[in-house]
């Protein structure tokens, strides 16, 4: 991992932890950000290239791969960026599990009202659990970003009140992927895909 913040930040500090830039190359079973319990982190760019996990990942060893994984209220994990590159600058190998039918390896993870802010980033998942999930009051905002999903999952998955930000962004689907749940019934959408394409 590149950080690992938790608690939240003293009087007079906005954030935990600041850093310019993170470039992460060829990990295994890593995660770049893991924030926690109210923890504020900010990077001015995060780029991850080659990130996998190794072929023994089990429900056991819980052996998974991503860029950010924020929970816990307050928690808040900003990786925007000024603009957006020409490639995807993060890039994630998921990987069936040995034990059970199903892969992990995802890009950003949201839960228990954290917050992800990733604007203008380009995210690539091939083989994973999911692209971005956003569960439990949490949010994630790609807009102006993009996310190429290529598994047997959901691309964009939110439950139990999430919600992902999908503003002139660009999803693209490969392999068995499923985009997203849509509730025509619903008179407000938890993925807000306003101006995106397919």
């Amino acid at each position: 991992m590149a950080i690992v913040a938790k608690g939240s930040t003293r009087a007079g500090q906005t954030n935990n932890v600041e850093v310019g830039k993170i470039n992460s190359t060829d990990t295994k079973n890593s995660i770049a950000i893991y924030a926690s319990s109210g923890a504020k982190v900010a990077a001015d760019e995060l780029n991850i290239s080659g990130a996998s996990i190794e072929n023994d990942a089990s429900t056991v060893n819980k052996k998974n791969a991503g860029a950010v994984y924020a929970t816990g209220t307050g928690t808040e994990v900003t990786i925007n960026r000024a603009t957006a590159p020409t490639g995807d600058n993060i890039s994630i190998q998921g990987v069936r599990l040995t034990d059970a039918d199903r892969y992990v390896g995802f890009g950003l993870m949201a839960a228990d009202h954290a917050k992800i802010y990733a604007q203008n980033n380009k995210i690539k998942v091939t083989d994973g659990s999911t692209g971005i999930a956003s569960v439990g009051g949490a949010e994630v905002n790609l807009s102006n970003g993009s996310l190429d999903y290529s598994g047997d999952g959901y691309a964009l998955y939110v439950d139990n009140g999430g919600e992902i930000k999908m503003n002139n962004a660009t999803l693209t689907l490969r392999g068995n992927s499923v985009g997203y749940v849509k509730d025509l019934a619903a008179t407000t959408q938890p993925i807000d895909t306003t101006g995106m394409n397919f």
